[in-house]
């Protein structure tokens, strides 16, 4: 939940700006990039911080727009709210466990503050 929250937030964002005629790119690349992780992390159980489509990100980022129009925001709104709504699919379909296995965490944990320090 913390990528859908984080995300929605992002998206809350960019849509304030957009509605006080400010497109900006940096958050909108932001919002975009923390959905698309945590699709990636509910659907795959991995995550990789090199986005595939980096490219398509970065002309989000730099993209040149003089004025915020009623186009621009409705392009711009629909996209993250279908990117939202991929992120609730794959929340509900995630290979991810509900609940943390915090024995197994705190097994790992001891094991690498052993072998950090030398203990093992």
């Amino acid at each position: 939940q913390s990528y859908g929250g984080y995300g929605i937030q992002m998206v809350r964002k960019v849509e304030k700006k957009l509605e006080q005629g400010v497109y900006d790119g940096k958050e909108l690349l932001h919002a975009y990039r923390v959905l698309e992780s945590g699709i990636e992390a509910l659907t795959t159980g991995t995550l990789h911080t090199k986005r595939p489509n980096a490219e398509e990100l970065l002309q989000l980022r730099y993209r040149e727009v003089d004025e915020v129009t009623p186009e621009l925001k409705e392009e711009i709104i629909s996209g993250m709210d279908e990117l939202y709504k991929r992120y609730k699919q794959a929340e509900e379909k995630s290979v991810l466990p509900r609940k943390p296995n915090i024995e197994k965490v705190e097994k790992l944990l001891m094991k690498l503050t052993e072998e950090y320090h030398g203990l093992v």
